[in-house]
């Protein structure tokens, strides 16, 4: 095992600063987090900032390795399907995975509380909040942050060990730090990535969606979940659409993603009450009965804004979602084993890097793409052909053939191994729909049959048949033929 001696300090104490911070200090770092925001256990518990998580195989190895996934596993609420509200009123239930696979949808909040409480018991690990980053040194590893000095610490004014409580705060100062690896777990506005491009050859790129998102929230009816509570609803709407996610007290968090400003409407032109009302009553009717005053929550909460940032070569946990993150910690702790910290550590980074920046690339791609799949797919017929036949071939092939969603939520395969491989698979798929959309459905699975097997024809012919009503088309039995 590599040597795990040495000081480190981490820039944000959102999950991935946390989670970090717990692995790194179970291995016997010294640990100290600077986080610019206030502890979020002194904030109000709802604050309509954050949009809920959906936590899946990546997200929970990372918890397995600092010894809470089956707290996780346990307290998340299953979500089995997307629960796709359609426009005419309709209904219909769209599958993650093969029968008793699921994601878990989890509080934000309460993950990143759990982590740092986890982290805080250990006497190597320290929290320093209120604390904003001025100046790294990288030569040096050295850091200049202004933080507010706390009255009974001469130290670096953080919360250490099970010390949680408030106490009375100086007044803000310069503080330096001296360090043996930064960390930049601070999100899109990065303090150690603005510090990065200043002083190193950095590739970088940050680009703005065009969409925000808003959320509301939806409280309990008569102590129980006002939906079905084992699903992700979508209320999909071409340009924009309404999710909603549970949560462990009965409530739904509800997020809003729809464009700023648009020729059919955008949170741009919102601008008063009517207006809210009749864009939320004409387009979820079945939605606003259960959000309360959401007309008053929709003017208080914030329009967030969606970015993606991609960088190399330093890419020190910086990544697109909890799940991907949390992996990032996974690999990170596995390379320190093959590494030692205190001789090998330009070659323990260059090799995070090299495993990491494809995967992290892949994610924000990947995010992009479930994003508007959800919005503006699930609603499609074709669509759900196209998922109806990627279903069939999981369950006849198994681990052969795994459809994108799978691999990335039920898998701990690479993301950037997941998309290349899904590519092959789409090509395969996107001619299959072709043919069975063309019209003529026997002639259209004879020539799958012909070019892939019976198998897949079989399988092809399955998903016809379940979205023909249960009516199988006439298709001449066939014996296999290639694979």
């Amino acid at each position: 095992m590599g040597d795990s001696t040495g000081d480190i300090t981490i820039v944000g104490a959102g999950l991935v600063g946390a989670m970090a911070a717990l692995a790194l200090g179970q291995r016997g770092f010294k640990v100290t987090v600077l986080e610019s925001m206030p502890d979020i256990r002194t904030l109000p518990a709802y604050s309509g900032r954050s949009i809920n998580l959906a936590l899946s195989a990546h997200g929970l190895e990372g918890l397995d390795l600092v010894g809470m996934g089956d707290e996780w596993r346990e307290r998340g609420i299953p979500m089995y399907s997307r629960f796709i509200h359609n426009a005419d009123g309709s209904t219909s239930i769209q599958p993650y995975g093969q029968p008793g696979e699921h994601i878990l949808s989890v509080d934000r909040r309460l993950l990143n509380i759990r982590l740092m409480e986890e982290a805080e018991k250990l006497p190597n690990v320290s929290f320093v909040f209120n604390a904003n980053v001025r100046e790294i040194d990288y030569k040096k590893k050295h850091l200049v942050f202004e933080a507010q000095e706390e009255a009974n610490d001469g130290g670096d004014g953080g919360h250490s060990g099970a010390q949680t409580t408030s106490v009375a705060l100086r007044k803000r100062s310069l503080m330096e730090r001296d360090t043996d690896l930064i960390v930049g777990a601070d999100g899109a506005y990065s303090a150690v990535r603005t510090s990065l491009l200043k002083s190193r050859r950095f590739n970088y790129s940050q680009e703005f969606i065009d969409h925000g998102y808003k959320e509301l929230n939806m409280v309990a009816v008569d102590d129980d979940w006002a939906l079905a509570k084992n699903h992700l609803h979508i209320w999909p709407r071409g340009s924009f659409m309404l999710i909603a996610l549970p949560n462990e007290d009965k409530s739904f968090t509800v997020t809003l993603f729809m464009p700023y400003a648009a020729a059919d409407g955008g949170f741009n032109d919102l601008d008063t009450d009517e207006k809210i009302e009749a864009f939320m009553t004409s387009n979820f009717p079945d939605a606003v009965p259960l959000l309360g005053n959401y007309v008053s929550d929709f003017k208080t909460n914030r329009t967030g804004p969606l970015i993606t940032v991609k960088c190399s070569r330093y890419h020190y946990f910086d990544s697109v979602g909890m799940n991907s993150s949390f992996q990032d910690v996974v690999k990170f702790m596995a390379l320190l084993d093959e590494y030692p910290f205190r001789t090998a550590r330009r070659s323990l980074l260059g090799a995070y890097s090299a495993a990491q920046v494809p995967s992290g690339h892949a994610v924000a791609r990947i995010a992009l793409m479930n994003y508007i799949e959800m919005r503006s797919h699930t609603a499609s017929t074709l669509f759900l052909l196209r998922k109806r036949i990627e279903g069939v071939l999981h369950a006849v092939l198994g681990d052969v053939w795994r459809p994108l969603y799978s691999m990335v939520h039920f898998t701990t395969m690479p993301y950037h191994m997941a998309l290349e491989r899904s590519a092959k698979q789409d090509r395969i798929v996107a001619g299959t729909v072709w043919l069975l959309a063309s019209g003529a459905a026997a002639g259209g699975a004879w020539a799958v049959a012909h070019f892939f097997g019976s198998a897949i024809a079989s399988a092809a012919t399955s998903a016809l048949t379940s979205l023909n009503g249960g009516v199988a088309p006439k298709v001449p039995r066939l014996t296999w033929a290639r694979l």
